[in-house]
């Protein structure tokens, strides 16, 4: 038998420890960002790292992480002519395909379908009516 180890929904970071940690994570969107450097951050340990920010963040650090990651490729796409390839790199992906198989699964479409229709639908808004 496992033990059965309950999950408290209460344990939360503080506004302070939310605020670090969501700084430290913007600020390297592009690097590796281990959990123990999170958990250091906020001066806890992993374990109760990764609890506490769920609690406060409502998903796990690699999945805000990666959703973070996302946001950010976008507004490159939409505010650079970087190749995609650069901005995987920018935003911490292993590469493009990486970045593409990420992006499709966050957002249901391929990086360039995406940015190509943004960029048209910013064209068109831009349009004198």
């Amino acid at each position: 038998l496992e033990p059965v180890v309950a999950h408290d929904p209460q344990v939360r970071l503080s506004d302070v420890q939310v605020r670090m940690v969501a700084a430290h994570m913007e600020a390297n969107l592009g690097l590796h960002i281990p959990l123990r450097q999170l958990a250091g951050v906020a001066h806890l340990s992993v374990g109760h790292f990764c609890r506490a920010f769920k609690g406060s963040f409502g998903e796990r650090p690699r999945a805000y992480l990666m959703r973070r990651r996302v946001a950010y490729a976008k507004l490159l796409m939409l505010s650079t002519d970087l190749p995609l390839s650069q901005i995987a790199l920018a935003c911490g992906m292993a590469d493009q395909p990486h970045f593409s198989n990420v992006f499709r699964r966050m957002t249901g479409e391929t990086p360039s379908r995406w940015r190509l229709d943004h960029r048209r639908a910013g064209i068109e808004l831009a349009e004198p009516a």
